[in-house]
Parts: structure tokens; sequence; C-alpha cells
């Protein structure tokens, strides 16, 4: 049977029935006996005779132009007519695209943190730190990322999110104050990382020539083989791909995710090219190259490759490398276990590649929680496995002199067929010529090594010159104080050199289209992601200046302004040079952005804010909090000086916003804070008594309006002297609807 409807509602409706509706003082049982009862085919509207709500009711006021009534006006039915609002036509042209949590998240985020650091600086960190500090490190930062992508997490589940990212999380939560601030400090952060990722894909650039082209001896930098002392080559060779970078932006969203699928692909094959190599160890060596002192090119021998360092699945190497070996390198000086965390951090710090192009998704709130978590798992996992990898297969500091490896395996051109040493020494006739094992880099084997190369083999040349057949010696020696220093050290090593995941692979060509790809996946997602974020920050119009970038180009809305910023901030950090030094730096800004955001989901939780209603439910507020005081701890302990300055930044920033108090009604957990802060204020005035000292009298006076008695309201601020409470009263007689 169908269910009655509500009588009374009905007739205030219509008008019907003699005015017999709620106001009336007609019998209303029938309507009172349907009022409280549940029955599912009655909507809201049938329940009640109030107005509903209206959305357009609750805009904020500097994003609309019509008229918005007072309450008094609400009150007394004198309404204006809204204001006519021509609408903006959008004539952009082109393909929209929205992703899944596929290609939109994982997929963003596999690209980006398989980065950079897995080909040229993982082995770096294990080889300095050993295998159980430097799993330490792994651990200790993607401890940081799954805390922080967890807050993340239960951000993106809690309403829509806009484009911007994880500006617009930290923003909406956290006030314009904090959420502002952050958006142009997390801006910088990603165009740091895309100086980051270019001179990473420069330096495997230069490594490559180095390699592979006969007679190749740098642009400018000449006679110089190893990283560290290239830098003008790799400016050279950074700022066309920068170039080339900024191109693929421009070409759209749908360009990027088809490039960065064939990426994928040859990042997975090159992480199988490292696996089999570490097992395959074959008399003819590898299928990579090498390069004699003629400048000749020819495979990679396994002699040259064991004197490189790797020796295959060896417990006595691992028992080498397990325990840290702080050594000076090319690579960086006086390096310790925050400067290996800081230098690493960067490699995890795609967890937000996704949640940057928010705006591009078809579902924010399921995407970003899965695709993030589950790409956190799997890279974690693998950076696990190749760092246990190439501590159980490659040496921490090697010579690369291959006739030191055939020395003592008893071959090569100082043994003779008794297996002796086969030349004396040139300055000391009792003895003979003898060579240091190539995994000896003591300041004793290096001296000797220097002896060697200077002395002791030019002599033998000058000597045996004449004789038919004689092969040069000093040229066995060509791989040893490339640098010309005046005191030669070990360069090769996985604690040395960054080429080791080239030798521990089985091609090594795999290796570099692998970096070649992970270098420029990571660049193009921080390329388009920043550019996003200061769209964002512009759209708000909270910062002076910021609001030229908000304008969007195609029918992505892609901010090519933004573009072009980061190009040229970016091309400032390619000028640095130095992969170690611009990690530390964006290192230090992502952390401070996850400090912001992990704060940001524990104040949004602790204020019980009516807003903060997040579907997804594996958080807690207190594990968030300890995420940001680690993020903060660890942006002091690794660099404080860079801490102190990103923090001063900070707040600059956040003091503007602070005095310019621009209209920004967003519904954070700051204006949930400062009704509770009230609320617990005036309970506790009210429980507190009164006292002689502190007694303030708090005055109620009946002015009317207090226009018209200024007399009445000034001698009541004579007692009150602005510090007590002061109420002027008025009683209206007016006659409103209600």
């Amino acid at each position: 049977m169908e269910a009655n409807v509500n009588a009374g509602f009905e007739n205030e409706k219509t008008g019907g029935g003699g005015g017999g509706g709620f106001l009336s003082p007609g019998d209303n049982s029938e309507v009172n006996s349907h009022t409280y009862v549940y029955e599912p085919d009655k909507s809201l509207r049938k329940m009640t005779i109030e107005a509903l709500p209206t959305a357009e009711n609750y805009q904020d006021l500097k994003n609309i132009a019509e008229y918005r009534p007072t309450l008094d006006e609400l009150m007394q039915g004198k309404l204006a007519e809204k204001e006519e609002i021509k609408e903006e036509i959008d004539n952009r042209k082109g393909k929209v695209i929205k992703f899944g949590w596929i290609e939109g998240v994982m997929m963003r985020c596999l690209l980006n943190i398989w980065g950079t650091m897995l080909f040229l600086r993982l082995t770096w960190v294990v080889g300095q730190a050993g295998i159980w500090q430097g799993l330490l490190v792994i651990t200790l930062c993607n401890v940081v990322t799954w805390l922080s992508a967890l807050s993340m997490s239960a951000i993106s589940t809690n309403g829509q999110i806009a484009a911007g990212g994880v500006y617009y999380m930290i923003s909406r939560s956290l006030g314009p104050a904090l959420g502002g601030s952050i958006g142009l400090m997390f801006t910088m952060a990603n165009t740091i990382s895309v100086g980051t990722y270019t001179v990473g894909f420069a330096t495997s650039v230069s490594d490559l020539l180095q390699d592979a082209v006969p007679g190749w001896d740098g642009i400018v930098d000449k006679g110089c083989r190893i990283a560290g002392c290239r830098d003008n080559d790799i400016r050279i060779i950074g700022g066309p791909v920068l170039c080339l970078f900024l191109f693929i932006a421009f070409a759209g969203m749908d360009w990027v995710t088809r490039i960065q699928k064939a990426l994928l692909v040859l990042l997975i094959f090159a992480q199988c090219d490292m696996f089999a190599g570490s097992f395959l160890d074959l008399e003819w060596g590898t299928a990579y190259v090498q390069k004699n002192s003629a400048g000749k090119v020819s495979l990679l021998s396994q002699d040259q490759r064991h004197a490189y360092g790797y020796s295959g699945w060896s417990m006595e190497t691992a028992k080498e490398n397990f325990n840290p070996n702080w050594e000076d390198s090319s690579l960086q000086k006086n390096p310790g276990f925050f400067d290996a965390f800081g230098v690493f951090f960067t490699a995890v710090t795609g967890i937000v590649a996704g949640a940057n192009l928010s705006g591009d998704l078809k579902d924010p709130s399921y995407s970003i929680p899965k695709g993030t978590l589950l790409s956190i798992i799997f890279t974690y996992v693998t950076y696990m496995y190749f760092a246990l990898q190439t501590g159980c297969v490659f040496n921490n500091r090697a010579s690369g002199i291959a006739e030191e490896y055939r020395y003592f395996n008893k071959r090569g051109i100082f043994i003779d067929n008794e297996g002796n040493s086969k030349f004396p020494d040139p300055f000391n006739s009792s003895a003979m010529i003898k060579l240091p094992k190539w995994v000896d880099c003591s300041p004793e084997a290096s001296a000797h090594r220097d002896y060697l190369k200077g002395e002791a083999l030019p002599a033998l040349d000058a000597k045996y010159n004449n004789t038919e057949g004689w092969k040069s010696l000093v040229n066995e020696y060509d791989k040893w104080n490339t640098a010309h220093a005046e005191d030669g050290e070990c360069t090769f090593g996985s604690g040395q050199n960054q080429m080791t995941m080239t030798y521990i692979s089985f091609t090594g060509w795999l290796r570099y289209a692998g970096g070649f790809s992970a270098s420029l996946s990571s660049a193009i997602a921080s390329m388009v992601g920043a550019p996003r974020i200061l769209q964002a920050v512009g759209k708000d119009a909270i910062y002076p200046g910021v609001a030229f970038f908000e304008k969007g180009y195609t029918a992505n809305n892609d901010p090519w302004r933004g573009y072009i910023l980061v190009f040229f901030v970016a091309m400032g950090f390619v000028m640095v040079a130095q992969l170690n030094a611009i990690g530390i730096i964006a290192s230090n800004f992502f952390l401070a952005a996850y400090a912001l955001m992990n704060l940001s989901c524990f104040h949004s939780s602790y204020t019980n804010s009516p807003g903060w209603r997040p579907s997804f439910k594996y958080y807690n507020k207190w594990v968030s909090l300890f995420s940001a005081v680690l993020c903060v701890a660890l942006m002091f302990i690794m660099e404080w000086r860079y801490a102190a300055g990103t923090i001063g930044i900070q707040a600059i920033l956040g003091s503007y916003i602070y005095y310019a108090n621009p209209e920004a009604n967003w519904g954070s957990s700051a204006d949930a804070q400062t009704f509770m802060t009230a609320m617990k204020s005036t309970q506790e005035l009210t429980d507190s008594p009164d006292h002689v000292k502190t007694y303030r009298p708090k005055v109620l006076v009946l002015t009317g309006n207090p226009a018209h008695r200024p007399s009445l309201v000034d001698f009541a601020n004579i007692i009150t002297k602005k510090i007590s409470l002061l109420v002027c009263g008025q009683v209206l007689q007016d006659n409103g609807p209600v």
C-alpha cells in the first residue's frame, strides 16, 4: 500500500485547505503522526518545512560575482535580484585525457622511483655504507615515504581533489598560511628534481661516450675517465637534454603517457639484465665494451671486469662489504650515513608523481592510495635486492688494472712460465717487479702503483724497447690516476665509481637504456608536475604575481608558462653538474613537504573537523605526527643549513599570508582548531571563579541602535576599557516572515 504523503506540507505548499499548514492553529495530528516515522519512499523534502541547503549559498564569495543576501534580508523577505553572470566560453581544443590508477598513478610512481639513483648511486651507497647500513638507508627512506603515503591516502580520500595534487591536499587542510607556502616549496622541490635527473642523464651520456666511442676524450674536460672531473662536459650535454624534456612536456599529456609506457618496458629489461649479469661470469667477458690506452674499443673482458671489482656471488666479498667503508671519492668528499641518506632519498620521492596530476585522474580518491602504496612495495623490494646483490658481487674498492688480476691468477706478462715474477726492479737489482692485489687500495699499495707507473715501468720500457715483440708495460697502468693527482688512489669499485651497475650487468647496453629511460621518465614527471602545482597556487591568488602562471592551454589545461619557468630554474641547477650536491638539496625540500603533509593529516584528525571523513581508514593520527617530526629531524641531521633556510623561507611566506589575510575560506582544520580553542577557553572561564586580581566586568548595555546613543556606549567603554566584554543590545520589533 502506498504511504500517505505529508498532508500539512502539501497544504502549505499549495495554499489549499484554508491555510491549514504547519503554521496554522488547526489540527496537525495527521502530519505529526508521520513526521518522525522512517519511510523509505519519503524524501527529506517531505519531512520538513525548512528550506534545504543549496550549494550555491556556500560558494566562496571571491570566486562568484553574484549578490548574496544578508541574514536580515532573508528574515524580512527583502531579496535583491541576482546579477546575471556571463560564463566564459572555453574554446580550447584538443582531447581530454583522464587516467586510471595504473597509468595515472602506479606507472608514474614506478618510473619516478626507479630513477637515476638506481643505476648511478645505489651502488655508491652500498659501497660506502656497507651492506647493513646501506639496507638501513633504503629502509629508512621507505619508512618515511610509506608513512607519508598513508597520510596522503587519507587526505586524498577525504572529498574531491582538484588540480594541484599534494599542494591542494595540504592547503585545504592546514589553510593558506602553511598550505600556500608549501605549494611554492613543493614546486621548487620538483624543479630541483628536474635538474637532478637531467644531470643524471647527461652523466650517463658522458660515460657512454667515454667507453664506447673510439678516440673520445671528452668535449672540454680532456684526459679524465671518471665521474666528478667532467663537470663542464656535463653542463654542455645537460643543456640540450633539458630542452628535449621541455619539448616533450609541451607535446602534451597523451604523448607523455605513450613515451612512459615504452620507458617502463626498457626499465624492466634493464633490471633483468642486471640480475642476469650477477650470475654470468663467462670467459669471454660481457657484451659491454672497454677502451685501451690507444683509444680502441673492444668487448669488456673477464679479466678487466674483475679488475673493476666484480667477483660474482661470493661470501668473502659479502663479508668485506658488510660493514661501512667511508672513503673520499670523486663523487663526494667526507661522506657519512646521512650524506648517503640525503643522496638516496631523492630516489623515493616519486611517491607523489601520481598525486601531482590529480586533476588528470578519473577517480583520484581511489587511484592515489592504491597506485602509490603498491608502487612503494614493488620498488622497495627491488632496491633492497639490488643493494644486497651489489654487496655480494662487487668489491667496494679496486684498482681497475687487469694485469694485477692476471698476476694473482698466475697469468699475464709479469709472470714467467713457472709462475714467478718475470722482471727485475730497474732501481733495485736484488728485487723483482711485483704487482699489488687489484682490491688492495691501502696507501702502501697505491704508492707502489705510482712508483710502477711513474718510474719502474717506463724504465723497463726504455731498457727493452728495442727487443723484438716488446709490448709497453706502462700502458697496462693507463687506468691508474687518470686525474693526474699527486698521489694516485683507487677509482673503481662500488664505493668509488658510478659505473658499477654497468659492470655488473651482462650487456651493459640495457643498463644504459634503463638509465636513460629512468632519467627521462623522472624528469618528465617532475617537469609536468611542478608547473601544475604552481598553476594551482596561482589559481588561489594568495601570492602576488603567481596568478600569471594560472592560465592553461589545450584541452588538458597545460600550464605552458610554468613549463618555461621550471625550465630556466632547472637549468641553473644543471649548471651545478654535481649529482650528489643537487640530490641533497632536493631531499631537503621533499622532506619539508612530507612533514607538512603528515602534519595536515594529524591536525585534521586531532581537531575532529566535521569535514574530515576519509574513506581510507589505515592511518593513525599519532603515526602521522611521528612521521612529521621524523621528517623535520632528518632535515636538520642531514644538512642543518639547508633545513634552516627551508624553514626560514616557509616562515616568510606564511607570515605574508598571515598579515595579508587573503579571502581564502577553504574549511581547513585550522578553522576547526579555532572553534575548539574558543569553546575550550569559554568553558574554562565559566568553570573558573572570579578573583579580585583578574576580575573583568562583563556589561550588557541596552542601547537600542548603538549609533543612536553614542554617549551611553562611550560610558560603557570607559568601564570595560577595551579589555572586558561589552555587549550592546537592541530589541527588534519588526514582524518578519517567521
